[in-house]
């Protein structure tokens, strides 16, 4: 569930980003952490903002623990209590895990003074549609699948024509000085693609693997790097041929049956991944659209302040790693002050708690059994299936902690009901329905209240 806490939270971040720039409103500090006692419902009743990433993400949906045969393991993420990293061009920090337990107990308190549902099973959902494979994308996994090949597959005894891709050595100056960039080795090109300047392929053309070829050819007038209109000497070694996809490479190399088997796989894998992260935006589209139907009417005060701290430590550690203090680092790296920073961690913060709270008192309406004892039971017969010496050695190697595996089954079983029974309204272009058809979206996309 982590990759949809991460979702709605990095919307809210963003969302922060842009509020708090002259927001005279007051600071959050670690001093004044963290609580709402706002008891005014939040209601939202827009569609969820959708996922409209394209690039294809392989994910496995989780079977949720059975006490039979199915053993713990669930690739749904658990709830974090850390906030999505604010944006930044460096390598964001890395989260911690929360502690174990708090004062709140999710499964156990009355949540109908924090929460009122509303509707999640039968909802209309936008989500973009799917991308479609493209020929382009299937050749060039090919292309790159052959450039793996073994020496053995290179081709050596023939000479290089229009479409061939090739490996060179080169060296290009004027007189006996090489100029900047002028000398490269195992340099790869396709001949025809003309991706150096012009002439250059048409010189290489001909040879064949071990040939040294010197020729001269003139830069372009609008040529960069003072090279424009200069004649240059260029020395050329052809080393190799890259093999192109035959049935003979296909079988000896990819095991598959004939070249366009071989294609056939390679776009059967986009389509498998497509067809993955369809689903996953699916998921977020439907968690989101559940979150924004509901009310939340405050937040247990506890696990905020808990969750922030978390985040707080996290930064702090981060800015220790980069030998700066937990002050200097959000001016540094995001361009905020200490109090902007910390009121977006805030506002993160409560979207992280909301998003606990929705899930259990889905959980508990739809009567699934969140008590520690069952999920405990659930744990001794997968340590059991999977000949594990104990559950604390389960929890160890499966990573986290009880509660956020305990929240990667709950979440599974919940999100599993919701999808099963939600309307999915294809988008094929998100952006015009979001911008244009459907202002409410921008608008009021709002669960957390502005600080």
């Amino acid at each position: 569930m982590k990759k949809l806490l991460y979702i709605t939270a990095l919307l809210l971040v963003c969302a922060g980003l842009s509020a708090c720039i002259g927001d005279d409103k007051p600071s959050v500090t670690t001093s004044d952490i963290p609580v709402s006692s706002d008891t005014t419902p939040i209601v939202t009743t827009a569609e969820p903002v959708v996922t409209t990433e394209t690039t294809p993400v392989t994910t496995e949906t989780a079977e949720p623990i059975v006490t039979t045969a199915e053993p713990v393991v669930t690739t749904a993420a658990p709830i974090v209590t850390t906030a999505e990293p604010i944006v930044t061009t460096m390598a964001p920090p890395v989260t911690t895990e929360p502690a174990e337990t708090t004062a709140f107990d999710f499964a156990k308190s009355d949540l109908s003074e924090y929460i009122v549902l509303g509707k999640y099973l039968g909802m209309e959902v936008l989500v973009t549609a799917p991308e479609q494979v493209s020929e382009e994308a299937v050749e060039e996994s090919i292309e790159n699948a052959l450039a793996e090949l073994p020496a053995e597959a290179r081709i050596y005894t023939r000479a290089c024509i229009e479409g061939d891709k090739v490996n060179i050595d080169f060296a290009g100056g004027m007189g006996k000085d090489i100029f900047e960039g002028g000398r490269l080795t195992d340099y790869t090109l396709v001949l025809g693609e003309h991706a150096t300047i012009p002439g250059f392929d048409d010189k290489i053309k001909g040879m064949i693997p071990g040939d040294v070829l010197t020729f001269t050819l003139t830069f372009p007038d609008d040529y960069y790097g003072g090279l424009a209109g200069q004649t240059a000497t260029f020395e050329v070694k052809l080393n190799y041929i890259y093999p192109k996809l035959t049935d003979a490479i296909a079988v000896k190399y990819f095991g598959a049956a004939s070249a366009e088997d071989y294609r056939r796989s390679i776009r059967a894998g986009f389509e498998n991944e497509i067809a993955a992260q369809f689903n996953a935006d699916k998921e977020a589209a439907a968690w989101t659209k559940a979150l924004a139907n509901s009310v939340i009417l405050h937040y247990p005060e506890e696990v905020v302040s808990k969750v922030f701290e978390n985040n707080v430590a996290v930064y702090t550690a981060f800015a220790e790693a980069n030998s700066m203090t937990y002050e200097e680092l959000f001016p540094e790296f995001y361009g905020l002050t200490v109090e902007d920073a910390e009121r977006i961690m805030l506002e993160s913060s409560r979207n992280i708690v909301a998003q606990q709270l929705l899930l259990y008192a889905i959980a508990r309406e739809m009567g699934i059994d969140v008590s520690d004892e069952r999920f405990e039971e659930d744990l001794q017969a997968t340590a059991a299936i999977l000949g594990v010496g104990s559950v604390d050695e389960l929890i160890e190697q499966l990573g986290g902690t009880r509660e956020t595996l305990k929240e990667d089954k709950l979440y599974a079983q919940v999100i599993s009901a919701i999808m099963a029974e939600a309307n999915f309204v294809l988008l094929d272009n998100y952006y015009n329905a979001y911008y244009n058809n459907d202002k409410n979206i921008k608008e009021n996309f709002h669960v957390l209240p502005e600080m």
